[in-house]
């Protein structure tokens, strides 16, 4: 027993004696990274029926051309990614105008080290960069496309789906989600006075209508303003109700956004809604009743009606007892609403609210307005930056500012055609405005007051709405 304690440890010396003199015998070196140029971070533009091809510079540092790369690419709406190996990727580009996450895995075969590579492909189609302009005739709406050098194809809908939009047309909507696929536009939705038709974004061409982007459609539509929300669902008002696009699902889910019932409650309101709905998530939304002539709160998807306290007494918003023309918001404590006291005169209310964590409706002041006398049946507005307003009255469109009640008509001749359209773009720079057959691109930057930029000429009727891809 002592011979063999006496073995062990003799063992155990020799061993930490041979780890002694171990230490400092390895040489660590760091192998440094490739140097790989035109992958990392890039976006690459493809247009649908081209070959793509990347085809990436790398130095290995072994001065060796020993490395392989494997190349995924995500279509994150259908779910699926396809895959490719090579030291280029090449490909027929036919997925679509969306961007794509991409991801390239190369492996240094000397070492087997593996380094990965991000970059997006950005897919285009020939509709992927252009004007895209909603009209108006007497018995039927247009769409129509402009190419990016000026070519109009007039009538475009018509001549794809071979029928007419439906009288009535208002409103041009680019679908995206902010949280999706990098904000690319998924579909186009236009919208008429009795109904709606969604476009599918690589062609154009007619995908649905609105009675077919519901769980259960009413029998007939009588549209209001729609308005596309930052998760890429629609908030609607129709017949005189508040309809919420389904949300629940992801965006490319079958049956995200789609309608189902209205916002529950007794009430009539539009065409106009104003609301706080930033970020996804909705604070507020301030309507006006047509039956009831009162102001009406919604509170996310609930209907609040007019349980709200009343500070100031300058008009009852609760019994207005006048019809609504127009109203914007500025911010919570500068809401302006135009409204008619039965043909006389046009009143003009200063509105303040406190429906974030409170139920309080400020009736700030009542007064004859100003532009009254230049409103006419076919009058349209667009809300400037600085609390100001942009309106029409036949062949001009004025400036008012309601803080010091300055008029002022743009210095732009609109050759004595009605101004149809009126849309304020690039932080308050640049106005478009429409006459039969016409987009004007005016410049109303500080001291320009309408001057003339370009038009678009050959459009069909009168402009409704213009959306512009880049």
């Amino acid at each position: 027993m002592k011979n063999l304690l006496l073995y062990i440890a003799a063992g155990v010396s020799l061993a930490l004696a041979s780890c002694s003199r171990d230490l400092g015998d390895y040489d660590y070196k760091e192998v440094p990274d490739p140097v790989v140029m035109g992958i990392q971070d890039s976006v690459f533009q493809a247009m649908v029926g081209d070959s793509l091809i990347i085809e990436p510079v790398v130095k290995l540092p072994s001065g060796t051309n020993k490395y392989s790369i494997k190349w995924k690419v995500d279509i994150s709406d259908e779910m699926r990614s396809i895959e490719f190996e090579g030291k280029t990727l090449r490909f027929v580009f036919g997925i679509g105008s969306n961007r794509y996450p991409g991801l390239a895995v190369l492996t240094d075969s000397t070492t087997g080290m593996k380094y990965y590579y991000k970059f997006s492909i950005q897919g285009n189609t020939e509709f992927t960069r252009g004007t895209l302009i909603l009209s108006a005739s007497a018995d039927k709406s247009h769409f129509s496309f402009v190419k990016e050098d000026g070519t109009v194809q007039a009538d475009l809908y018509k001549a794809m789906n071979e029928e007419d939009i439906p009288a009535g047309g208002r409103q041009l909507l680019p679908i995206a989600s902010q949280n999706y696929n990098s904000g690319a536009v998924s579909s186009y939705w236009i919208t008429y006075a009795s109904g709606a038709v969604q476009l599918d974004v690589n062609t154009l061409v007619r995908k649905r209508f609105l009675k077919d982007f519901f769980f259960n459609p009413p029998p007939t539509f009588d549209n209001g303003n729609y308005k596309v929300l930052s998760d890429g669902s629609m908030m609607a008002i129709m017949n005189g109700q508040v309809y919420f696009g389904a949300y629940e699902t992801a965006p490319f889910a079958t049956y995200f956004g789609f309608f189902g019932a209205p916002v529950n409650g007794r009430y009539n309101i539009g065409p106009e809604i104003i609301d706080d709905i930033t970020g996804g998530a909705w604070v507020f939304m301030l309507g006006f009743d047509k039956e009831k002539k009162a102001f009406v709160r919604f509170s996310g998807r609930s209907f609040m009606d007019t349980t709200y306290k009343m500070l100031d007494s300058a008009f009852n918003p609760k019994n207005l007892g006048m019809s609504l023309i127009h109203m914007e918001r500025f911010s919570d404590d500068n809401i302006y609403a135009f409204v008619d006291s039965a043909g006389l005169k046009v009143k003009e209310l200063n509105i303040g609210v406190e429906f974030m964590g409170g139920d309080v409706f400020r009736a700030k002041s009542q007064r004859v307005s100003p532009v009254g006398p230049y409103l006419k049946p076919n009058t349209v507005w667009a809300k400037g930056i600085e609390r100001d307003f942009y309106f029409s009255s036949g062949d001009k469109v004025y400036r008012y500012n309601p803080v010091n009640d300055e008029i002022r008509a743009l210095a732009y001749d609109f050759g004595g055609k009605e101004v149809s359209m009126i849309k304020v773009l690039n932080n308050g720079d640049l106005m478009l405005a429409g006459t039969e057959g016409t987009v004007h691109y005016l410049d109303i930057s500080t001291g320009r007051n309408g001057a003339f930029i370009k038009k678009i000429e050959g459009i069909p009727g009168s402009p409704k709405d213009v959306v512009i891809r880049n």
